[in-house]
């Protein structure tokens, strides 16, 4: 794919991040890769995968979030309407 074309890249992600990345609360998303040079800057649109959370999952990332304020801040997160958002 050439850096002039214009088909959106799509990158796959799990809910309920899909959800708060869409919704503007969870503003960065991290990858253990490097995008390539050709895919640097450009816009991408984003895919929630068909996996939905768990309940136990939801109540644990919850959980998490809520110890992790002090430390980390959420994780790149606007926690408070993101912990509405996953409570509800």
């Amino acid at each position: 794919m050439r850096s002039t074309d214009s088909r959106p890249l799509a990158l796959t992600v799990h809910q309920p991040w899909a959800t708060l990345i869409v919704a503007g609360l969870k503003p960065f998303e991290w990858r253990t890769w490097e995008a390539p040079a050709w895919a640097q800057g450009r816009r991408v649109v984003i895919h929630a995968s068909r996996l939905d959370p768990k309940a136990h999952v939801l109540d644990r990332l919850i959980a998490q979030i809520d110890c992790d304020l002090g430390t980390r801040g959420g994780e790149g997160l606007v926690v408070e309407p993101a912990l509405r958002l996953l409570r509800d």
